[in-house]
């Protein structure tokens, strides 16, 4: 009975070691598979909730009064918004926000020894370089009030005093301008502009700019706690870390950086005194033969438009080993995919192609038809 109850379950929920006893019949009460009519629940819910949400930023929107200010903080909002869709859909799905299964230290050849760093004198690259300090962080929980960068942690010096004293000393010593950036939060913002004043007689440029503030949302209704653009900042929170690419563009210093010639970032939060610039490392970031010749990618018409593009490749496919590849027709590409060498895959007019997650093709034509159906 017991063999016969195991064969019976799906594939995908045979388990590679039963319950700890290993009865099939306790593994098999525990862990089902969702019926079409709990997707369906799941899935109407997720839609409502997100339609619930959009409407809830266009109104919070409407409250801010200056043109420019409204727009930026549509783009905040829209980008939360993104970040909120997707927590519903991994919800939907089932997916676990924290698989630790799926972490792993980085394989031995992926990781460069920093013993086999070329050692050169050129300190030319240090004019391709900035360096951002994350400064977003309150002190409360080491008993200061203000930003975290302010506590004074030796000879009267904070860890933002030493953090210009470190971009200082290699502006003097190499004889460069590198600029040392700050990104803000609305927590720390007012008080960090007050302090850098001190620093305009040093050698060192400071640019600054402000993370996004995104709304707390309310646990019963998963709609934003604020009211309005002035609720109080108790009903706010900085995204931190995961945000500093899209506040770096959406503040213009991005392009601030660019015109200066910036190609590498360093990066780190304004408490890690340990985190100092290499001149070894800039070199191999830099150095474009660690890089092999970028490939060759050609798509459809049914991925001209970014939506498109989105909903047919859900996440970006592995492709540090591509030389060339051409999608046309309606071809959808699952997660976890590896391109390797040349790769064609061509969905006949009609027709679908769904690679499945977890794919690796490598030198292949892929033509015809091929669709996969959720059970």
């Amino acid at each position: 009975m017991a063999a016969a109850l195991k064969s019976a379950l799906p594939s995908h929920l045979k388990p590679s070691s039963l319950s700890p006893n290993g009865d099939p019949a306790e593994f098999a009460r525990k862990h089902h598979g969702k019926t079409q009519s709990h997707m369906a629940f799941e899935n109407t819910s997720t839609s409502v909730a997100a339609s619930q949400m959009r409407n809830a930023l266009n109104n919070l929107a409407d409250t801010v009064s200056d043109p420019e200010q409204k727009k930026l903080f549509e783009t905040e909002m829209d980008n939360f918004f993104a970040l909120f869709r997707r927590y519903l859909n991994d919800k939907a799905k089932g997916n676990q926000l924290s698989d630790w299964d799926r972490i792993a230290p980085p394989a031995q050849n992926q990781v460069v020894d920093y013993n086999e760093l070329a050692n050169s004198e050129s300190v030319s690259f240090l004019n391709k370089l900035a360096v951002l300090k994350l400064n977003g962080g309150l002190g409360t929980s080491m008993g200061c009030v203000g930003p975290k960068s302010v506590i004074e942690v030796r000879d009267g010096m904070s860890f933002l005093d030493l953090s210009v004293r470190q971009i200082e000393y290699l502006n003097r010593t190499y004889n460069v301008n590198v600029p040392f950036v700050l990104m803000n939060s609305f927590n720390t913002d007012d008080d960090t502009q007050n302090i850098i004043k001190k620093y305009e007689g040093h050698n060192i440029d400071i640019l600054t700019f402000n993370q996004s503030r995104y709304p707390r949302i309310l646990k019963d209704s998963l709609l934003p706690a604020p009211k309005s653009f002035d609720s109080p900042i108790s009903d706010w929170y900085p995204p931190g870390h995961g945000d500093v690419f899209e506040s770096l563009y959406n503040s213009g210093i991005l392009d601030t950086l660019i015109k200066r010639g910036v190609e590498i970032v360093f990066l780190s939060n304004v408490d890690n005194l340990g985190a100092v610039v290499d001149l070894r490392i800039l070199q191999h970031m830099i150095d474009p033969n660690r890089f092999g010749p970028a490939p060759l990618i050609k798509l459809g018409n049914d991925f001209k438009k970014v939506s498109d593009f989105q909903k047919r490749i859900g996440s970006i496919p592995k492709i540090i080993e591509l030389d060339h590849l051409t999608i046309t027709g309606a071809v959808n590409l699952g997660r976890g995919v590896t391109l390797k060498g040349t790769v064609i895959i061509v969905a006949t007019e009609g027709s679908t192609i769904d690679i499945p997650p977890g794919s690796i093709l490598e030198n292949v034509v892929v033509q015809g038809s091929l669709r996969l159906l959720e059970h």
